[in-house]
């Protein structure tokens, strides 16, 4: 081989040495600066209003230089709080406000509340308790068959916790709620619960005339969980006669946020993230920038009954 082209080669191969170490140098400094600014934010399933809004919450945080949201698949209520309890880069989790309360009642993860703090409450969602007419109160379900959807849905968790709460104990099924309706109109079941913002698809499809109804919940002994809320004939005609309607409760989605202790890095990431979103809130509830709806209803400043708001939250309301 010509000396020439050793010798060319050899330069070549240090030149190239000499500057991967040097891209290498940098890409360890751009790695670490990434990761500063990076948050795990962990939302519903893929067509989940609740990854929607984190999908949105990225995009407006796009040209922030120091903030980003890593979105991810979520598989429920349910698993998205235990997922942000235990999972290694979620930080921030999308979920329902009762679900603290269910972890309680199962009695795993003691202390959940002190590890979990919310940033702000999105929409609210009704119980809605669809019975044959023959039932007039809740307590009349002992023992009976009641559909609680899937288990894991968020449905499942509000209906174990309202039962629990009550002491009222039911066969519990997990029937997807299209099922759950066609097997309440035959006998089949005594009754189906659906959490959802009214009017919901499945029980406008049921009716007085079928021999079914919605029956009221005693709001004053779950006061403690939810809010009240009310159903009536404005939003289930065939369910009410006019001007009739019956006192709910309301189920809270909230995000939630790990409570790093105050000296842990991730607790700065989270504080400058909680900042962040705060400054681009206007922009996501501008109609013009295309955004969706549902972050009309949402404040920092709207409680959330049974937790606790992060610090960075109420130090946002202070600034709003």
């Amino acid at each position: 081989m010509d000396l020439r082209l050793i010798c060319a080669s050899a330069a070549a191969l240090i030149l190239c040495a000499s500057t991967f170490v040097h891209a290498q140098s940098n890409t360890e400094q751009y790695r670490e600066q990434v990761n500063r600014g990076t948050v795990g934010l962990i939302a519903g399933g893929a067509d989940s209003a609740f990854t929607d809004l984190a999908g949105d919450l990225a995009v407006a945080l796009e040209d922030e230089t120091d903030t980003r949201v890593l979105t991810i698949l979520g598989r429920g209520s349910f698993k998205n709080i235990e997922d942000l309890l235990l999972l290694r880069g979620v930080d921030i989790a999308l979920t329902q406000s009762d679900v603290l309360e269910f972890y309680e009642d199962l009695k795993i993860y003691p202390g959940i509340k002190s590890h979990v703090r919310y940033i702000t409450k999105f929409n609210d969602e009704e119980f809605h308790l669809l019975t044959r007419v023959e039932y007039k109160d809740i307590r009349e379900l002992e023992g009976k068959r009641v559909n609680f959807g899937r288990s894991g849905t968020g449905t499942f968790t509000t209906s174990s916790v309202v039962f629990d709460k009550l002491g009222i104990t039911v066969q519990a099924q997990t029937y997807p709620h299209k099922k759950a309706l066609e097997l309440l109109k035959a006998g089949e079941i005594d009754a189906m619960a659906k959490v959802d913002g009214k009017p919901v698809d499945v029980i406008a499809n049921a009716s007085l005339d079928k021999g079914l109804h919605l029956i009221p919940l005693p709001v004053h002994e779950l006061s403690d969980i939810y809010e009240t809320a009310t159903i009536g004939y404005e939003d289930y005609p065939s369910l009410f006669p006019p001007e009739d309607r019956i006192n709910t409760v309301s189920v809270s989605s909230v995000m939630a946020v790990y409570n790093w202790g105050n000296e842990h890095p991730r607790r700065a990431k989270v504080d400058r993230f909680i900042s962040q979103f705060a400054k681009v809130l206007p922009d996501l509830q501008n109609p013009a920038n295309g955004y969706h709806e549902k972050w009309q209803d949402i404040s920092f400043s709207n409680d959330v009954v049974g937790w606790e708001r992060h610090p960075a939250a109420g130090a946002a309301i202070s600034g709003q």
